[in-house]
């Protein structure tokens, strides 16, 4: 920036206009070409791997793709997700195919396209100048030079920010909100500035499908809300002239909110699962002391600009600000410019969102959080470009006041050159700041394999390269567990059995395909790969990965099309349990044992008929002397679905030998004496009604089978 100098010829008004509305262009145009590179630059190297979320609203855009009828309007899973980003990603499938890159670039474009509505706002904020005008230090406004360059100065800033950089590349629904937030703000300026109709309904729409977009963006109203207390308060008359448009745009927010507030309605514990999860006021997030846990997590949000917290990797460098010093210091050089100026609506408006945006992070645990706080990013960088623009018009102003002679005017001339130097200087400086903060140090880190799911999704593009009819299973998967989505995308249209693997085994029925074993050894699963080598001893490691560290993080073990698995069992079986279950026998873990000590019985099934139609729980039960506590002769035992519940008789195919571990404890008050194992099936869904074990002509010859032996001894 440098101030206006004298127009060394006459030049009409209209001509000096015009000259300035395509330096505008220019400028703009410049601040885009900047934006789009810091977000597309390395796409789909930086950042690496696919992390969990993304891997969801990968997951869900393909089901509203191949699943007629499948069109939620809020996905439940996953904590919960509003339904925009996860459309738009369906619509980015169709148009370049089912691609990590498609997921990031709606992401990316979103992002360049808060860039372009941030220039627009900020010029409807603060007008292209009157060509003969110029203001100074303290007057209403700043200077005309710095209303021209203001917009760019803010844009650039978010363009090489690496806060809106970091959520522009992560395809996640959080860079939705930015965008939303100005594009609501937009349209109700344009209103307020021109009285017409339709910049009212199309705020309307912006604000009630930012509900639609990120759980942060349900504060977003706020800001509308004490922005017109604001104006209530300023001017007396603006009720009466803007009700009937106001009241507008109310009623077209409200239809446009309305399908999701029925759902929310009719869904109440689905649809607040994830704000009452990380509330300030949920049990045990501050709720006892919640005056406390604001204070503190204002200060920390407060904190966040000058000495960092943040300590989520995927979102920044841990605990780093996510601004350079300098640039921290004209953000607060901007807040004070705008409250000395705050009886102007558009300085007032910049404080409002600021202030009100940075609300989710505070309302929230982990504070303070850059993800929760992205709201706040577009009127921050406005903020920053106010304080610049302060300190621009102050150097011009000074030297202004420098009246000795000769050099006093030389200063006066100079002062302009030398404060544009100065900001273009600190522009360079910030965009270079910003490469390096997130191309250099942040991509760089060796934690971002683990936290963007590298090792899974390097393991699910080997899966995927597999014949088509290897049959592929996954572990460790306990119950419920969807932590390997990033590897279950890659192999979208293929089956994935998972189980976990510290609780048993699943060993494939002998195929044309052969079958392969994804192992997370990072995961605490390292008795899979023994086991099978012993059970499939001509298997092969076919590949494996380790994480930046060195250490093994995956495998794949390869079985042979039509390899027979090798059991030695310790006790043989073939217990018939009602034509739908074999037990082919089982192994114990000691001969002998001691009071207190503990057992682990692993048993062989073989499923014959495929899937069960309910499923089936194991019971185990160590059998010996009458127990007085019991009046049974039952001491220990223990009761699961198979494999720990995570692979399930439902989920069987014929001819799979499942190798399922229970471990109990003996009680110290046994007995020394022989104990049998004794094990069964039986159904929960039907009261506990137990599978009955037939003989070959199909009679019944009981409901459980002993499956071994074990001696207890004394102490």
């Amino acid at each position: 920036m440098s101030a206006a100098g004298s127009v060394s010829r006459p030049e009409t008004s209209s001509r000096q206009r015009a000259r300035l509305i395509r330096l505008d262009a220019l400028l703009l145009l410049a601040v885009l070409v900047i934006g789009i590179f810091f977000r597309f630059y390395q796409q789909g190297n930086i950042p690496p791997g696919m992390d969990f979320d993304e891997a969801f609203e990968s997951m869900q855009a393909h089901r509203l793709l191949t699943e007629p009828g499948y069109h939620p309007i809020f996905f439940p899973d996953n904590n919960g997700v509003p339904p925009v980003k996860i459309y738009l990603t369906a619509a980015a499938f169709l148009i370049g195919g089912e691609d990590r890159l498609s997921i990031r670039y709606v992401s990316a474009v979103t992002g360049v396209l808060t860039i372009l509505a941030l220039y627009v706002l900020a010029r409807k904020l603060f007008p292209l100048p009157d060509p003969a005008g110029s203001r100074g230090l303290f007057a209403d406004g700043p200077s005309a030079i710095v209303l021209q360059y203001l917009p760019f100065v803010a844009c650039l800033l978010l363009a090489v920010l690496p806060w809106h950089t970091t959520f522009s590349r992560h395809g996640i629904e959080v860079i939705l909100l930015p965008l939303w937030a100005v594009l609501a703000l937009l349209f109700l300026w344009q209103g307020l500035q021109s009285g017409r109709w339709w910049p009212f309904v199309l705020s309307g729409l912006a604000w009630g499908s930012a509900f639609y977009t990120y759980q942060a963006a349900w504060l977003l109203p706020g800001v509308l809300v004490v922005f017109l207390i604001y104006k209530l308060f300023q001017e007396p008359s603006f009720l009466r002239r803007y009700f009937w448009k106001l009241s507008l745009l109310a009623i077209v927010a409200l239809v446009v909110l309305l399908p999701l507030a029925q759902f929310a309605y009719q869904n109440q514990g689905i649809f607040i699962h994830r704000t009452s999860q990380v509330g300030v006021f949920a049990e045990g997030q501050g709720s006892q002391t919640p005056l406390v846990s604001l204070l503190s997590n204002t200060l920390k949000v407060a904190g966040l600009f000058v000495v960092g917290g943040d300590i989520a990797i995927t979102d920044n460098i841990a605990l780093r600000p996510p601004l350079p010093l300098l640039e921290a210091s004209f953000l607060i050089v901007g807040l004070l410019v705008a409250l000395w100026r705050v009886k102007r609506p558009e300085y007032a408006l910049l404080l409002i969102w600021f202030a009100w945006m940075l609300l989710p992070s505070i309302l929230t645990e982990n504070a303070p959080s850059i993800r929760r706080a992205i709201g706040s990013v577009p009127p921050m960088v406005m903020l920053i470009a106010l304080g610049i623009g302060w300190a621009l018009d102050g150097l011009v102003n000074l030297a202004g006041r420098v009246n000795v002679g000769r050099a006093g005017g030389k200063l006066q001339q100079a002062a302009p050159l030398a404060g544009g130097l100065l900001t273009g200087a600190f522009l360079l400086y910030t965009a270079l700041w910003g490469y390096r903060y997130y191309f250099v140090e942040w991509a760089h880190g060796k934690d971002l394999f683990h936290f963007f799911d590298v090792g899974l999704m390097e393991l699910g593009k080997y899966a995927a390269s597999t014949p088509a009819d290897t049959r592929l299973y996954y572990t460790p998967a306990p119950e419920g567990s969807v932590v390997h989505l990033p590897l279950s995308w890659q192999i979208r249209t293929r089956a994935l059995n998972t189980f976990d693997g510290h609780a048993g085994l699943v060993l494939a029925p002998p195929g044309p395909g052969g079958s392969v074993y994804l192992i997370t050894t990072f995961l605490g699963d390292e008795s899979s790969l023994p086991v099978l080598r012993a059970i499939y001893p001509a298997g092969r490691v076919a590949f494996q990965v380790s994480n930046l560290y060195g250490v093994p993080h995956s495998l794949a073990y390869a079985v042979a099309p039509g390899a027979t698995p090798m059991l030695a069992l310790q006790n043989r079986l073939q217990a018939n349990f009602d034509n739908q279950i074999e037990l082919l026998g089982s192994d114990l873990s000691d001969a002998q044992i001691r009071p207190g000590g503990t057992l682990t019985v692993t048993l062989a099934w073989l499923a014959t008929v495929g899937p069960t139609k309910l499923s089936q729980t194991v019971f185990t039960h160590l059998l010996g002397p009458t127990n007085p506590a019991r009046g049974k002769s039952v001491w220990a035992g223990h009761d699961s679905p198979p494999v720990g519940g995570s692979y399930r008789t439902v989920h069987w195919a014929q001819g799979e030998i499942i190798l399922d571990r229970h471990v109990f404890t003996v009680p110290d008050g046994a007995p020394p004496a022989i104990y049998q194992v004794e094990v069964g099936l039986y159904t929960s869904d039907r009261g506990g009604t137990r599978l009955p074990v037939l003989d070959a002509a199909g009679k019944t010859l009981g409901d459980s089978v002993l499956a071994g032996q074990v001696t207890l001894t004394g102490r």
